[in-house]
């Protein structure tokens, strides 16, 4: 005689494996990320990671509040970037932790003939070794390469060109691409660049120059600058 399958048991089962699943999930999504204690590791407790060492009428000097060699060489570079600034510069910074990275934008805003130029200058801090990270380094962080940014850079000043052109502000039968690329002071699309890590993004500043014959001001902006790589 065979013995008949008990449904409800099935039924049971399948319940129960169907709630234990949804448990899973709701755990691991509501699970908080793991972040760094850089409270540990800072070298004047009383003082948060970046603090202001002082001001002046429109600059503020940021210094990174934690102890190893590369951190003194980066205090003093920028130490040294505000005692060579002039009166027609404005002096700031950004800074961002993101999981064990630290990062710090310097932004030196340049007045020549009532004309912005920026100077961009970033570090990226590894907080287990209190090391800056190289581009290689940082490329090997987002799985990137050259090529992969220099292809991404390229893509996102073709874009500008085109929308100059749909704009109005070049005419594609007089200046091309490559025309462009000069008049923007544009030397190559793996200098100059500034990396900077913000909630885990990997972002580009890098200026170029948007003051010419073919006049672009007012079309560019300082977020034309910034570029979120990955």
């Amino acid at each position: 005689m065979k013995k008949k399958k008990n449904k409800n048991n099935s039924y049971l089962y399948y319940v129960l494996g169907s709630i234990l699943v949804f448990s899973v999930v709701v755990i691991l999504f509501y699970k908080k990320p793991e972040t760094f204690d850089i409270s540990a590791i800072l070298l004047d407790q009383t003082k948060p990671v970046i603090y202001e060492a002082y001001k002046t009428e429109n600059n503020i000097f940021p210094v990174i509040n934690l102890q190893g060699e590369d951190i003194k060489r980066i205090n003093k570079e920028i130490m040294d970037l505000s005692d060579t600034k002039n009166n027609a510069s404005n002096f700031e910074y950004m800074y961002n932790v993101s999981k064990d990275t630290l990062s710090v934008l310097i932004i030196n805003n340049i007045y020549v003939d009532n004309i912005k130029h920026i100077n961009y200058k970033s570090y990226i801090i590894d907080l287990n070794t209190l090391r800056e990270l190289t581009n290689e380094e940082i490329y090997n962080k987002f799985e990137i390469d050259e090529e992969t940014l220099r292809v991404f850079v390229s893509s996102k000043f073709l874009n500008y060109y085109a929308d100059l052109i749909d704009a109005g502000y070049v005419d594609g039968n007089k200046c091309d691409f490559e025309c462009f690329i000069y008049n923007c002071n544009f030397q190559d699309y793996l200098e100059d660049n500034s990396f900077y890590i913000e909630d885990n993004h990997l972002i580009l500043y890098k200026y170029f120059n948007t003051y010419n014959k073919y006049n672009y001001d007012g079309f560019f902006t300082d977020e034309s600058y910034r570029f979120v790589v990955k």
